[in-house]
């Protein structure tokens, strides 16, 4: 994924990167929230041709567990359903 823009933020926590950053959608949570909301089926072929590097000794080394840590298959659905939850920081 590469980013388009980038926006700064008032909030304490902040995600640090820049316009063209290109990132890897197993490693970092904004990615893994993105495959989690795509439609049913649309994410299965690029998670399958992933190259899985492993970055820490928590990265996602396979689609399998990617699958599994994202519920990608069940958890989106269920998910949609509801109403997302935004938090205000005051």
């Amino acid at each position: 994924m590469s980013y388009l823009e980038c926006l700064a933020s008032s909030h304490p926590v902040q995600m640090c990167g820049s316009v063209g950053m290109r990132v890897r959608l197993h490693a970092t949570s904004q990615c893994k929230v993105i495959l989690a909301f795509l439609p049913d089926g649309v994410a299965e072929c690029p998670v399958a041709q992933l190259d899985y590097v492993r970055y820490t000794g928590n990265t996602i080394t396979s689609s399998a567990a990617l699958a599994a840590k994202n519920r990608l298959r069940t958890q989106p659905r269920r998910t949609r359903e509801r109403r997302p939850v935004v938090w205000r920081h005051r």
